[in-house]
């Protein structure tokens, strides 16, 4: 856990929102003709946290929706969402070699973030305290102590992220399934 005020090692990773804002109705309706461009962006958290990811590791991305494409193609989206397996098999296509995991412990996900290696975590969007458990993805930066408590840092793909970075460590965990990809050290 780094203490506030000193950077974390993988804070220079940009956020990316799930929502392919940036292209036109045209552009998203020639490369998907057949979704609806708010039902498939609501979908989307898996593959902008593995857009963000090899942005962060190799300093550029592709095309967002050529990934999307490329995720959709491969099978990586389910219908209940995006499979961790397939997450894992895009990074690695890309560059960035990982794998889905269901038995690394918190303390594992934060040691790795301190080494410069983000994961992408399920967790439930905005982080509810109700006992919900997963559902979204989110990329995990690290966590900060400060006199007030622990934080955790991530980068929320979804609109409600745009605005949020950080939670206490207790509702963070408290949310997340206990899954997650995690990049393999180099």
């Amino acid at each position: 856990m780094t203490n506030d005020g000193a950077p974390l090692p993988t804070a220079s990773l940009v956020r990316r929102c799930q929502h392919p804002d940036e292209y036109t109705d045209d552009e998203f309706y020639a490369a998907f003709p057949d979704h609806d461009r708010t039902e498939l962006g609501d979908t989307l958290c898996g593959v902008a946290c593995v857009h963000m990811i090899t942005s962060f590791v190799r300093g550029a991305a592709p095309d967002y929706l050529g990934v999307v494409r490329a995720g959709i193609d491969s099978g990586a989206l389910g219908e209940r969402g995006w499979i961790h397996s397939g997450l894992s098999e895009m990074l690695t296509a890309l560059g960035v070699p990982a794998h889905p995991t269901g038995s690394h412990s918190r303390d594992q996900l934060v040691d790795a973030c301190e080494r410069g290696l983000p994961s992408i975590v399920s967790c439930s969007i905005s982080f509810p305290e109700d006992g919900s458990r997963g559902g979204h993805l989110v990329v995990l930066l690290g966590e900060r102590r400060s006199a007030s408590g622990a934080r955790t840092v991530f980068a929320d793909p979804s609109r409600w992220g745009a605005t949020h970075r950080s939670v206490e460590s207790q509702r963070f965990w408290s949310s997340w399934s206990g899954r997650a990809v995690v990049l393999d050290a180099a």
